[in-house]
């Protein structure tokens, strides 16, 4: 008789190289390896679990404990192999600490300032690199991480961007991210109003506006001058030092301040420090009534206007010379106004006086030697005006006082005249 032996081969069994994974992982998939095993049974030196199990493929639940001991043992037993007894593997894994990115803290800027300095740091990566939610640029290479970040135009209209560091060179784990915030405030804005000065005693009146800062503060290009009540009030007046005067112009700037994240602005104003325009009406007049006096600035300037008014009243005429009715005592106001719009005023006051009228004695009168005729002016006048004898209608020289002495028969006029002014009376 004979007996048939039936020798099934050694089965073999194998797990595949030693494992990296990253500690952020759930679950590892797992693939035996085997031969004339049918199944293979798992089990490990961590604290997951296995599933399925038997089965040549399984997938392990990481545990906690698993990471915190940073490696663990797979092992293997094959199964359903016939009658040959079960064969070993054994896997190491190896937990990979998760990569860490820090961007930095959130920060504030301003649209002033020129550029960000990025600080950013990797761990558990080989390195890292930046990008941004906005359109701004990088001063160096994005997977450096000490950097410098500068906004565009629109990042600073948006007043945010977000910038990214993210990790690089991970081995297992994902690239990891975190976001370096910024907000950018709106640049200081600042405006000098254009300011006048037209009396260095008087000072420059003085304004301005700020915004996006709480205040403001003016300064002079050149020291000695003075802010009242305090450089402080945009509205303060600015009263110059000798040094600006004697120099015909003096440069104030107005600075931001409080400017929180923000790099101060400033703007700045020239002040024209010039003489006052000259304004004068000439020395007082008397005329009669509604007698038509002259108007006269005494001094003419180019670049200059002048105006007459009357005191208190509406502007007659912008010459600086002219004429005028006066029905009564009446003040003319000459103005003189410069290209800065500077003016100075004077007065001159007309004052009006009656014209007399003549009474000539003896009316009629006989013709003798050494007779006197008299005028007798009533009112005298109150101003040294012009009297003239006239014999037949032709002036007689030399005779211009209130009297004469007629030296032949005719007839005898006298006339008193004062600037447009005149009376006269005759007698035979």
């Amino acid at each position: 008789s004979s007996l048939a032996v039936t020798i099934t081969p050694k089965p073999t069994l194998s797990l595949g190289p030693d494992r990296i994974v990253c500690s952020n992982a759930t679950s590892i998939s797992l693939n035996a390896s085997a031969t004339v095993a049918a199944s293979t049974l798992w089990s490990t030196s961590g604290g997951g679990s296995f599933s399925p199990n038997p089965n040549l493929a399984t997938s392990y639940t990481v545990s906690s404990s698993d990471t915190t001991a940073h490696n663990i043992n797979i092992f293997a037993a094959s199964a359903n192999q016939g009658k040959c007894k079960p064969v070993y593997d054994t896997l190491l894994v190896t937990f990979q600490p998760v990569p860490i990115s820090v961007a930095g803290s959130p920060v504030n800027t301003c649209a002033n300032v020129a550029s960000i300095a990025l600080l950013g740091s990797v761990y558990n990566a080989t390195g890292g690199k930046w990008s941004t939610t906005g359109s701004g640029s990088f001063s160096n290479s994005i997977t450096q991480l000490n950097n410098t970040y500068t906004p565009s135009p629109g990042d600073r209209t948006a007043g945010t961007v977000t910038l990214v560091l993210s990790t690089t060179g991970n081995a297992q784990c994902s690239p990891v991210f975190s976001n370096f915030i910024v907000t950018i405030a709106p640049s200081p804005v600042v405006v000098a109003n254009p300011a006048i000065l037209c009396d260095t005693l008087t000072g420059a009146a003085l304004g301005g506006t700020i915004t996006n800062a709480t205040g403001g503060i003016w300064s002079s290009s050149s020291a000695g001058g003075s802010f009242s009540p305090s450089p402080t009030l945009l509205s303060a007046t600015y009263y110059p030092s000798p040094a600006e005067i004697a120099a015909g112009r003096a440069v104030l700037t107005l600075t931001s301040s409080g400017n929180g994240s923000c790099n101060p602005e400033n703007a700045s104003i020239d002040i024209v420090i010039e003489p006052l325009p000259i304004a004068d009406a000439g020395i007082d007049q008397y005329i009669c009534t509604n007698g038509v006096i002259s108007l006269n600035a005494d001094t003419i300037q180019s670049a200059v206007t002048y105006t007459w008014a009357i005191s208190g009243g509406a502007v007659i005429a912008s010459v600086p010379n002219t004429t005028a009715t006066v029905p009564s005592n009446t003040d003319y106001v000459l103005t003189a106004t410069d290209a800065k719009g500077c003016n100075v005023s004077d007065t001159m006051q007309a004052n009006v006086f009656a014209m007399p009228t003549f009474t000539i004695t003896p009316n009629p009168l006989c013709f003798d030697e050494n007779m006197t005729i008299q005028s007798n002016p009533t009112p005298m006048p109150v101003v040294g005006g012009t009297y003239q004898w006239f014999r037949n209608d032709t002036i007689l020289q030399g005779q211009n006082k209130v009297f004469t002495n007629p030296p032949l028969p005719g007839t005898y006029k006298i006339t008193y005249n004062y600037a447009s002014c005149n009376a006269q009376a005759s007698a035979v």
